[in-house]
């Protein structure tokens, strides 16, 4: 039997991100009265998952809120 026998580490887990905020503070949010990384360091967005995903997606909540389509 021949073959292709490959060393290596495993393919990566898909990394996950789950953010918890009350009602208010995501119209807070898109309404731009505070910025993602300021609420998640007041405590006011809990993060579950990769913590270094939510500084990524803060331009959702940065662009105007004309474009954002909720």
């Amino acid at each position: 039997m021949t073959g292709v026998f490959e060393r290596g580490l495993p393919p990566p887990d898909p990394k996950y991100c789950v953010l918890t905020m009350s009602d208010e503070d995501f119209c807070r949010l898109t309404n731009h009265k505070f910025t993602l990384v300021q609420a998640i360091e007041a405590g006011r967005v809990k993060v579950r998952g990769d913590a270094t995903i939510p500084p990524k997606i803060a331009i959702i909540f940065s662009t105007p809120t004309s474009r954002v389509k909720l």
